[in-house]
This record gives structure tokens, C-alpha cells and sequence, in this order.
């Protein structure tokens, strides 16, 4: 076959797309059902259906070849109730603008037998030995219905002949092909009987009429049939392998055929026959008379008797030993069976794993593509993002099983997994907002002779360090200023208040840093026995103490330029336990789970549940201010930073190798600017 494809002033018109597709069968399965082509536009289309006819074509052509059946006819119409499926579930995520702007066509051709069907105002025409035939008259079309969708309807089927001419044009380009009388001209020539002949003049007269064409914003679709070799012998495709029936001689041959068995010459031995003269004696009397001879007596001597004694020959006896054979030895053929009758199984265990893999990733690529339908529609459409995310996170759970098992696949299927998750990965990226930093800004780096921070944070924009084991803190100013603080004490926990930086010294001595200066302020009183808190924040000048062995949150009221008597402000059970926590006015915890729950007046107000992609394994602590509108968290084992505002909604992600040892968070005032510790260093982030 010669085919043709022309595409006419496809710049033209941008608010239309269209293209044709042609598959020639690549191997001996697709051979089955033939060549497949497909021609079609798209009118009015919006930004996210560019490639709304490159989707529908590829989903034709894998069901197509996929959907193997006895005649290509029977497998083009299960291909097209798929696809009607496939464009209504398009229609029912809300995506409908293609509805009435579509037109496409699907032919495939065997052996010379046709079959082809068309929506839209698409034509078709079969060109033979100078008639030209519209197909229209044979296809009768439906106009499409919402629910349930039926895009695709009739089929019509044929036979072809050598030189017949199929072509298939969109509107506009059919309109000028009419007024400019080309069916006339390519109907001439097909009465060529050569093939080079042919296609030569079929090219000579659109270069002829270029100018013509101008006008026309479309594609044609042209296929010259020429002499196809048909098969000698009919094969049969079994679409379910059967086992094989085991035959003990077929799987011992290949021993036997290595076993020389020696042949045994027989002898036949034969009776001589004497053949004696026949007489042939015919009424003739025949007498024989024989005459007597006197033979004279001798005497003879008498001979002595000789007597030979032969001696007794011994008798041998040989004893042939009895051959025994070894029980392990016969047990050899049986164990043979069982290691081809385990490998048949293996087979077949093999081929329905690979099968059921093969229907996991098919179910993935439609949910891609119906994840990317929600993804555009995010910006327009309530909830479109978040019914992306969970479609896709669905789809890398189908696909862990096989991700898991991916050293045992076939090199195709294999690369096609892997193919398939990345771009399901690429997606959940973007939408959860992840940005890999391969080389974020260093802002300050500790020296390892002149001090080892464990905790940051930051008042006036300058930013303050301690260390647990150290008496001493360290100020470092936005200009990369150091000093070192004096305090005479081993600070755990520092926070800033409404005036100052507060410091705590366990178990309950509270210092400050005002204007500069270190005092020592009060001893915090006891809350209740064996208390051991391990977060320190403030809120106002109120200061709250986390005991997380106890789950317990204790608040010291601010009042005459002191703190109060501790009050238990919340108290939870020991399944309920808290790994950190911030204040806004609501009491921020982190729960085991990884679960955010906020308090307000005593009491449980919201519960955060983070469902995002990279999935969240261990987060350590969280950050907030009342000025702020977003959740900070650290998860140091990812190497990786997530925000969320208030409402859960993710914001940003940061991840980098450089994270190798995450401590402590802190922000500027407005919240856009991160301080990150990892280890000695310090890292700034602006979002």
C-alpha cells in the first residue's frame, strides 16, 4: 500500500487541531488484524485538549491489537465500544467542550477487506477504475447522546481491490477538493494499473494545485491499495495457553539419544540341500544288474589297545555379583517429573502474573489520563486537584506490587512500568508543590572550634543559638555579626516572649536577654511530681511547657511582671501522645501519627490528616506564630521541609541532599523567609 498524509496551513486556525494516524502491524500478532488508520479534528478546542486526538488515537490503537478476535471487523467494533466508553468517562469528569467538535474516522485494512466508521463531518470516498463512491450512503450516522455517550455507531465493511483508492478528507478541505474538481482528477488515475504510475500523478496534481489548497485548513488521508501477499497456511491463536501433555518418552529422549545400546548380531543358520538328478524314465524298463567281486581275506595284526587318560578338567564356577541398585538412583526419573511438571507450572504461574500485571498498568495509564483531565481543570473546578491527587495515588498503589517485582519482568513490560510511574510521579510532584534543591543558599556555617548549635531561633531579626551542653549562647546578626553570650548556665530551650529571649534551664530556672544582658528572672514552680518537659514556647508573655511522657501541657500565666503557678492546660491519654508543638492562640500538636491537631480553649477544633505526595513517614517538629498564616514541619529522615496553611492545603516542599542533619526551624516575621539548621550549617530559604 501507498499512503499519503497531507496537512494544509495547519497555522491558520488555532482554534482547531487536527492530524492523521497511521499503524502498520509490527509483528505477527498485529499482522492478525491488519494496518489501522485514523484521521480526525478538533473545533473550538481549549488549551487542555491540544492533544485530545493523539490520546483518542493511541487509546484505539492499543485496544485495537490488544483486543484480538477472529476477524478484524469483530475486533474493530469491541475497539469502539471501548473507545465510546473511554470518551464517556471524559465527558463525565466534566470535560465536555469536545462534545459536537469532534470528527474522526477509523479504517483498517486485510487482506483487501475493509472496515471503517466515521463521526463528524468527516467524508469518505472509495476510488475505483474512475468511479468515485461517497460512503455516506452506506453509513448511517447518530447524533451523539449525552449518557450513556455513543460516539462511534455503525461499521462498514467490503472488499477491496489492487489499485483502489481510499480517501478520507476533513470539511474544509473536501469542499475545496469539490469546487476545484480533484475527485475527478485522482479518479483518472486510478485507472492506472501501475502502481509507481499512480502515486507519481497523484503527487504531480497537488503540486499542481498548491495555491488552491491554501484556502483549506485540514488534513486528507490517502491510501492506494496495491497486491498484498497472502498467506499460505492459516494460523490459529489460542488466546489461553493450554498445558502441555507430559509424554515420559519426549522427555527422556535427549538422555536416551547419548546411550549407546549394542546391537546384537543374529546368525541364522541353515540345513544344506542336497539336490539329487531326476530320472526321467518313460516306459523303459531299466535293469541294473552289478556284478560280485571276491575281495581276498587278509588277516590283519591284532593292534594293542591304547587307553588315553584324559585328566579332570576342574569345574569353574563363576559367581557374578548381584548388582544393586541404589534406592536414591531410582528415585532420579521421579524427580525428574517433578522438576518439568514444577517448571510447566512455573510457566503458567509466570504468564498469568505478567497478564495481571498487564491489566494493572493499563488500569494506571487510563487513570493518568483521567488524573491530567482533573490537573487542568484544577484552576475552574472545586475539588478537580485533590480528585487528581487521590486518582494518582491510587495509581502508584496498583503499581507496587509490580514496582516491587520489576527484576522479574520482561525488558518491555519493565521499561513500560517504569515509563508509566514516572509520569505519574511527575504529575504528583507538581501538584503537591515538591521542589528538589540541589544546591540551596548556605547562609552561616559554625566552625567546629567555635561552637555547636542544637537549637535556632530568632528575635529582631537576629538570630540566636544554643546548645544544651554549653553555658554559653550565640547571636548572629543578619550582617553575619557573631557574639558569643555568657550565661553561666546549660541552656535547653529558648523562646521569644513580647519584650524578650526567654531561656530555660531544667528544671525550672528562667533567664532572659534584654538589651543585651543576661538575667536571671525566677524558678518556674512544679507542676506535679517527676515532671520532664521536653518543648518550651510562649504566647503573649504566657509561657507553655510540653511533657510529652505524660502528654500533659502546662501553662504559666504572665501577670505583675511574672509567671503565676502552673495550671494544666490539656490533658490527653497515652494512646493520644504529642512529638511537638506551636502556638497562634491555638495550641498546634503533632501527634504520633503525624497526624496536626488543634486545641483552642481546652478542646479539640481540627485534625490534619497529610495525604500528600512524597508520603510523609516521620515528621519531628512543627513551627508557627500568630503572624503567620502557614504550619511549618521537618522531617529530617526525607531530608525535606513541608508548609501548610492553617487549613492543611500544601504550599511548598523543599527537599535537598544537603539536609543531611535537620535540628531546628525558625522564619522570618511575615513567614516567607526560612532558617533552617542542619547540623553546623544554616540555610536560607525564601518562597
Amino acid at each position: 500500500m501507498q499512503i499519503f498524509e497531507f496537512h494544509f496551513n495547519p497555522k491558520n486556525k488555532e482554534d482547531a487541531t487536527f492530524d492523521s494516524f497511521c499503524y502498520e502491524p509490527e509483528n505477527v500478532y498485529e499482522k492478525r488484524m491488519g494496518s489501522l488508520y485514523m484521521l480526525g479534528i478538533l473545533k473550538n478546542v481549549l488549551p487542555q485538549n491540544v492533544r485530545f486526538l493523539d490520546k483518542l488515537a493511541k487509546h484505539i490503537k492499543e485496544k485495537y491489537y490488544k483486543t484480538v478476535s477472529i476477524t478484524s471487523e469483530k475486533s474493530l467494533k469491541d475497539t469502539l465500544k471501548k473507545s465510546n466508553e473511554y470518551l464517556e468517562k471524559i465527558a463525565k469528569s466534566g470535560d465536555v467542550s469536545w462534545l459536537g467538535n469532534l470528527s474522526f474516522s477509523v479504517i483498517t485494512i486485510k487482506n483487501f477487506e475493509l472496515n471503517f466508521t466515521k463521526t463528524g463531518e468527516l467524508k469518505i470516498y472509495l476510488i475505483r477504475k474512475g468511479q468515485v463512491m461517497d460512503t455516506d450512503q452506506k453509513l448511517n450516522l447518530e447524533d451523539f447522546e449525552p449518557y450513556p455517550l455513543k460516539v462511534f455507531g455503525n461499521i462498514v465493511s467490503g472488499k477491496l481491490a489492487e489499485n483502489d483508492i481510499i480517501l478520507v478528507l476533513t470539511k474544509s478541505v473536501s469542499d475545496i477538493f469539490f469546487q476545484e474538481k480533484f475527485l475527478s482528477d485522482i479518479a483518472r488515475v486510478s485507472l492506472s494499473e501501475n502502481l509507481k504510475e499512480e502515486t507519481k500523478k497523484i503527487k504531480e496534481i497537488f503540486n499542481a494545485k498548491k495555491e488552491k489548497l491554501t484556502k483549506a485548513t485540514g488534513a486528507a488521508l490517502l491510501v492506494v491499495l496495491s497486491k498484498e501477499e497472502m498467506p499460505k497456511e492459516r494460523e490459529t491463536l489460542a488466546l489461553k495457553r493450554s498445558l502441555k501433555v507430559f509424554s515420559i518418552k519426549e522427555s527422556f529422549a535427549p538422555i536416551l539419544r547419548k546411550i549407546r545400546i549394542p546391537k546384537i548380531l543374529l546368525i541364522s543358520i541353515k540345513k544344506p540341500v542336497i539336490k539329487l538328478p531326476s530320472f526321467n524314465i518313460k516306459n523303459k524298463k531299466l535293469k541294473i544288474t552289478t556284478p560280485k567281486i571276491k575281495i581276498p581275506q587278509i588277516s590283519t595284526p591284532k593292534i594293542p589297545k591304547l587307553e588315553l587318560k584324559i585328566p579332570k578338567i576342574p569345574k569353574l564356577e563363576l559367581k557374578i555379583p548381584k548388582i544393586k541398585l541404589h534406592k536414591k538412583i531410582i528415585l532420579i526419573p521421579f524427580l525428574i517429573i517433578f522438576l518439568l511438571v514444577g517448571y510447566y507450572i512455573f510457566q503458567l504461574q509466570t504468564e498469568k502474573k505478567i497478564g495481571d500485571y498487564q491489566l494493572i498498568l493499563e488500569t494506571a495509564k487510563d487513570n493518568v489520563e483521567k488524573a491530567e483531565t482533573y490537573f487542568i481543570l484544577s484552576d475552574s473546578t472545586p475539588g478537580a486537584k485533590d480528585r487528581a491527587n487521590d486518582i494518582l495515588m491510587e495509581s502508584l498503589q496498583l503499581l507496587s506490587p509490580i514496582l516491587k517485582d520489576i527484576s522479574s519482568l520482561p525488558t518491555d513490560l519493565k521499561e513500560e512500568v517504569i515509563s508509566v510511574k514516572k509520569d505519574i510521579s511527575d504529575y504528583l510532584y507538581e501538584m503537591n508543590k515538591f521542589t528538589e534543591l540541589a544546591d540551596p543558599e548556605l547562609f552561616f556555617e559554625f566552625k567546629s572550634n567555635n561552637y555547636i548549635p542544637f537549637k535556632i531561633n530568632i528575635l529582631n531579626n537576629n538570630l540566636y543559638f544554643i546548645n544544651p551542653y554549653s553555658k554559653n549562647a550565640f547571636e548572629l546578626t543578619q550582617s553575619k555579626e557573631e557574639r558569643i553570650i555568657y550565661i553561666n548556665k546549660e541552656i535547653d530551650f529558648l523562646k521569644p516572649s513580647e519584650s524578650s529571649l526567654l531561656f530555660l534551664s531544667k528544671p525550672n530556672h528562667l533567664l532572659s536577654l534584654e538589651n543585651g544582658e543576661i538575667n536571671e528572672r525566677q524558678l518556674l514552680s512544679a507542676p506535679y511530681p517527676d515532671y520532664n518537659f521536653d518543648e518550651f514556647t510562649t504566647y503573649g508573655n504566657n509561657i507553655y511547657l510540653l511533657d510529652k511522657d505524660k502528654s500533659r501541657i502546662v501553662k504559666y500565666p504572665f501577670s505583675d511582671n511574672t509567671w503565676g503557678n502552673p495550671k494544666l492546660w490539656l490533658e490527653e491519654s497515652r494512646t493520644n501522645e504529642f512529638k511537638s508543638m506551636a502556638i497562634d492562640g491555638s495550641i498546634w500538636l503533632l501527634a504520633e501519627d503525624n497526624e496536626i491537631k488543634r486545641y483552642h480553649g481546652g478542646r479539640l477544633q481540627q485534625t490534619i490528616s497529610l495525604d500528600i505526595f512524597p508520603e510523609v513517614k516521620n515528621i519531628s517538629h512543627i513551627f508557627t506564630t500568630p503572624n503567620i498564616p502557614y504550619l511549618y514541619l521537618i522531617e529530617p529522615t526525607e531530608k525535606r521541609i513541608i508548609i501548610i496553611n492553617k487549613s492543611g492545603e500544601i504550599i511548598h516542599q523543599y527537599q535537598s541532599q544537603s539536609f543531611d542533619n535537620i535540628l531546628d526551624i525558625v522564619t522570618s516575621d511575615n513567614g516567607r523567609t526560612i532558617y533552617l539548621l542542619s547540623g553546623s550549617k544554616v540555610y536560607k530559604i525564601n518562597f
